[in-house]
C-alpha cells in the first residue's frame, strides 16, 4: 500500500546517505488523481566542496512502458510455447554450445517414449540409434557454423526398443535474449513403408 511504499522509499533515502548511490529501486507513486504509478528510482548524493553531503538527487522513471513490454513478451512466449506443443512434428530445443536438450514438445515425448524431464538430461545425439550418432553430431556442428541444416533418415530410439525413422530440419533461433537451436523431427515411417512397397 501507499504507507509501505513511503516507508520503503525512506529506507532507500537513508541508505543513499550512508552508502552512496542506489540503482533500480522499484516503488509506486500516487498521482494527483489517485492513480498508482509504478516507477523505477535511481538516487545519489551531491557533496559540497568539503565532502559533506548537501542533497540527495532522485530520478524517477515511469515503469509502465517497460512493464507493458514485459507482459507482451511473456504472453507472446506463452503463445509460442503452446504452438510448439501442439505441432505435429517432434520439436526439441537445444543449447547452442552443448547440444543438450532444454525443452521438448509432446510429439518429442511420443517419438522417444521419454518424458520431458528425462530428455532434458541428454544431448540430442544420445537419443538416436548408435549408428546415427556421428551424423547427428555433424549436423549440430554444421548448424552452429551455418545457422541451419537438414538431415534425412535418422533413427530415434524409443524406450520400447523401436527405431523411428525421421527427417530433421534444424536452425538457430533467437527469442528475446535467448539463442537456441530448434530441432524439428518428422516421422517418416509411412514414407519408408511406401518406398519399400515400390521396391518390392
Amino acid at each position: 500500500d501507499a504507507d509501505a511504499d513511503a516507508d520503503a522509499l525512506r529506507r532507500q533515502f537513508r541508505r543513499i546517505l550512508r552508502k552512496g548511490p542506489v540503482l533500480d529501486f522499484e516503488t509506486t507513486f500516487v498521482s494527483g488523481t489517485g492513480e498508482r504509478i509504478p516507477v523505477n528510482i535511481s538516487g545519489s548524493v551531491i557533496y559540497n566542496e568539503k565532502k559533506k553531503s548537501q542533497r540527495v538527487v532522485l530520478v524517477a522513471r515511469d515503469s509502465r512502458p517497460r512493464l507493458a513490454m514485459e507482459t507482451a513478451l511473456r504472453e507472446s512466449e506463452e503463445k509460442y510455447r503452446e504452438s510448439i506443443n501442439l505441432a505435429n512434428d517432434a520439436i526439441f530445443t537445444l543449447e547452442v554450445v552443448s547440444g543438450r536438450i532444454v525443452d521438448a514438445n509432446k510429439k518429442a515425448e511420443e517419438l522417444t517414449g521419454r518424458p520431458k524431464f528425462e530428455l532434458a538430461q541428454k544431448k540430442i545425439w544420445e537419443i538416436v540409434s548408435e549408428y546415427d550418432q556421428e551424423n547427428t553430431k555433424q549436423l549440430w556442428n554444421r548448424i552452429n557454423k551455418e545457422g541451419s541444416g537438414m538431415l534425412d533418415d535418422i533413427n530415434y530410439r524409443h524406450v520400447d526398443g523401436r527405431r523411428v525413422p525421421t527427417s530433421i530440419s534444424a536452425s538457430v533461433i533467437v527469442y528475446g535474449s535467448r539463442k537456441t537451436i530448434q530441432w524439428i523431427c518428422r516421422d517418416i515411417t509411412e514414407r519408408k513403408r511406401m518406398e519399400l512397397q515400390l521396391i518390392q
